[in-house]
């Protein structure tokens, strides 16, 4: 299940931003993290604790989203700024190729035999 966030107000200077519409921002943990690159979607992360701050720069170190904007720092501009950097083609491109390749993996075939060998 992938979480975004709903936006009630247009943001500044975003094409995308009309009110209420669906955008694909969220805090970085982990499993949200996984469910958004496995979607195959771009995302910004607004990390405000724990690891989620090292989530945000995996994303951002991936390509498939913008440099993440901690929590302290969030304004209405920066948000609308690293909302539109998500629809940019590049980073489209690369979540979406991200996504097909995850999708696509067997982790558990893959895991077994590692955790096997742990074990013997």
């Amino acid at each position: 299940m992938l979480v975004a966030f709903f936006v009630p107000r247009p943001l500044p200077d975003t094409e995308a931003s009309g009110g209420g519409a669906v955008k694909p921002f969220h805090h970085g943990g982990a499993g949200t993290t996984g469910a958004s690159l496995r979607a195959g979607v771009p995302s910004l992360v607004v990390p405000f604790t724990m690891d989620q701050p090292f989530w945000g720069a995996r994303v951002a170190a991936l390509g498939v989203g913008p440099r993440p904007i901690p929590r302290a720092g969030l304004t209405r501009a920066r948000l609308a700024e690293g909302l539109r950097a998500t629809q940019r083609a590049t980073i489209r491109a690369n979540a979406s190729a991200l996504g097909e390749r995850i999708r696509a993996e067997d982790g558990v075939a893959a895991a077994v035999p590692v955790l096997e060998g742990m074990v013997r």
